[in-house]
């Protein structure tokens, strides 16, 4: 059963999101970084402050203060969203990194499998 959600103006968060599957694709370096450098980017157009976070093989933590009105919810939306586009787009372009790092992806598909 999933905790309550709760949107508090003045306060800071704890978020969690995890890959859909569980899929660790976050032991790569590239991937794990467009979580970070999104999250640092929505820092300064949405307006609140990166407290910390941590990057797990297959999901994140952070700590988010927003400064401003948006909600939590918002946040976190454009985080994912455009890391999201990234990270297909990543293993889209980039095959033979791919097979190196034991996962592929289907054409055409936006569904990921691990190399057995």
């Amino acid at each position: 059963m999933r905790p309550p959600k709760f949107d508090v103006e003045g306060h800071t968060h704890f978020v969690t999101t995890n890959v859909r599957n569980r899929q660790p694709l976050f032991v790569s370096r590239i991937l794990a970084q467009s979580v970070l450098d999104n999250l640092h980017h929505y820092s300064k157009s949405l307006n609140y402050e990166l407290v910390g976070y941590v990057i797990m093989p297959d999901h994140f933590h952070a700590l988010i203060y927003p400064r401003a009105v948006t909600p939590i919810s918002k946040i976190m939306q454009c985080v994912k969203k455009y890391a999201a586009k990234q990270i297909f787009a990543t293993l889209r372009t980039n095959k033979n990194y791919l097979m190196c790092n034991t996962f592929v992806i289907s054409s055409g598909a936006r569904n990921l499998a691990r190399r057995e």
